[in-house]
């Protein structure tokens, strides 16, 4: 869940970066492979069931969104 949550942080900052929209897709392939390839890993190596991995996922995302939500309210707040 950290993982999936720190790359789509990071997805989240390149999307807002002012860089060309090919570079943006170009750094987003890696976050969302290794976002993908931490899922597929913890099911693959049995550490969790899938529906764990899936309830993670939801979670992560939903942090992400509420947090990046609080980012651009503060951003637009004092900017």
């Amino acid at each position: 869940m950290s993982s999936t949550a720190f790359y789509s942080f990071i997805l989240f900052f390149i999307w807002k970066s002012p860089l060309p929209k090919t570079l943006k897709i170009l750094l987003s392939i890696p976050c969302i492979i290794m976002i993908l390839s931490v899922l597929i890993s913890r099911v693959y190596l049995g550490v969790h069931y899938i529906s764990d991995v899936t309830a993670g996922l939801c979670l992560s995302i939903c942090y992400v969104l509420l947090i990046t939500a609080f980012y651009s309210n503060i951003k637009n707040y004092f900017i």
